[in-house]
């Protein structure tokens, strides 16, 4: 008996048919999953930077975190922050000052710090909470959003969060 193994044209045509409808039906979802994930990956830049320059700061001075490319004297809209060690203590970024991070975005990605007692930046002391600080960073990319809370303690959660930062 002679039997050829293999596809037809017929079948092979058909299979790649149904194989490119479930990809162009999966790919929208995969597109918004990659980019709730980049945002959950800034929050968690965010989130370590606050961490690591709050040891830094515990014993030596305060520590900033704001708007990047700014003094720290306004936040507004950013695409990015830095953490400051604030030697001097006058909560602005000058020549006494010590950058110890800094989280960068790209431009299609906002920032915008909240806080309830309006101030423009995060403020850490020494002893590594923020004094009654309660805020939160925004990071809005498109139709996506996150917000990443910072309590009084210090302590830090994310959630998604439909954006906001017009």
């Amino acid at each position: 008996m002679n039997r050829q193994n293999g596809l037809t044209l017929t079948e092979l045509l058909i299979t790649l048919t149904l194989m490119s409808i479930l990809i162009g039906i999966a790919l929208p979802g995969w597109n918004g999953l990659i980019a709730r994930s980049r945002l959950a990956a800034g929050g968690n830049e965010i989130i370590g930077l606050i961490m690591h320059a709050r040891s830094e700061g515990i014993g030596k001075a305060p520590v900033l975190i704001c708007a990047s490319g700014t003094d720290c004297s306004q936040f507004g809209t950013a695409h990015g922050v830095i953490a400051i060690l604030d030697h001097n203590d006058n909560r602005r970024f000058d020549a006494g000052d010590e950058e110890i991070g800094k989280v960068l975005f790209d431009q299609d990605v906002q920032l915008r710090w909240r806080s309830f007692r309006n101030q423009p930046h995060l403020r850490l002391d020494t002893r590594g909470t923020v004094y009654h600080q309660n805020g939160h960073i925004m990071l809005c990319r498109g139709e996506e959003g996150l917000k990443v809370i910072i309590s009084w303690l210090g302590r830090f959660r994310s959630e998604r969060h439909p954006p906001n930062c017009q």
